[in-house]
């Protein structure tokens, strides 16, 4: 697999099924992370290559790996699908069947919280 892109962001993440705030918080925090995303990521659009596009959360404390950790980074991964997806609706481009996405958190220092994001572009397998 080649890296095509990485992108480290100080983004603090939270279990989106156990934050209980106002509407306008979360509307606002999802669109700082997008607008983050948009702004450090630097790729091509999608190709019809297939993609593994791993998403890792740096922070002091670990959630829960089957909930809490995919949907804490899904704003994150809709953001950075919008940018290999170009033209779908939003919410939608992460649905592509040539995206594969994984998940992945490691132990931050006190205070560390931040997003890692890296796309690698997959082998194709001969079929013969």
């Amino acid at each position: 697999m080649n890296l095509i892109a990485r992108a480290r962001l100080p983004i603090r993440t939270y279990s989106e099924t156990n934050k209980f705030s106002a509407g306008w918080v979360q509307r606002e925090r999802h669109r700082k992370q997008k607008m983050l995303v948009h702004q450090a990521l630097r790729v091509p659009a999608l190709d019809r290559k297939p993609l593994l596009v791993v998403l890792t959360r740096i922070s002091p404390r670990k959630l829960d790996a089957h909930d809490g950790l995919p949907y804490s980074l899904k704003w994150i991964a809709d953001a950075v699908a919008e940018k290999l997806v170009p033209g779908k609706k939003v919410g939608q481009a992460d649905a592509s069947k040539d995206i594969e996405w994984q998940y992945a958190q490691v132990r931050g220092a006190v205070r560390e919280y931040a997003v890692d994001i890296r796309i690698f572009e997959k082998e194709v397998e001969d079929g013969s």
